[in-house]
């Protein structure tokens, strides 16, 4: 079997998903979203061994670089593939513009 990728989490990734707990506290309790950051990485964790399996993702691949999303509940995981990472360089509420996703 294939030696699964390195995560990397982008710092931009990482201020997105702090809005994002910020947001999900005024509307569930600690563990809550506690289950929703640990389900997000361990969707990241699992497209390390399958980065292929998320969608394309045309809103971003305009550039030098392939893209790819994963949704889980209202979040896409958005994300590009090196040699040895699967670099996460969005979690992007999907009930947003579609233009402030960063790639």
């Amino acid at each position: 079997m294939k030696r699964p990728l390195r995560l990397d989490v982008s710092n931009t990734a990482l201020k997105r998903l702090d809005d994002l707990i910020t947001t999900w506290r005024t509307y569930h309790s600690d563990q809550r979203v506690e289950e929703l950051v640990d389900e997000l990485y361990d969707q990241a964790e699992w497209l390390c061994v399958y980065p292929r399996a998320g969608a394309v993702e045309g809103w971003l691949n305009k550039g030098r670089f392939q893209y790819r999303r994963w949704v889980v509940g209202h979040v896409k995981i958005i994300y590009r593939v090196t040699r040895t990472a699967l670099r996460v360089t969005d979690f992007f509420d999907s009930r947003q513009d579609p233009k402030k996703m960063k790639g």
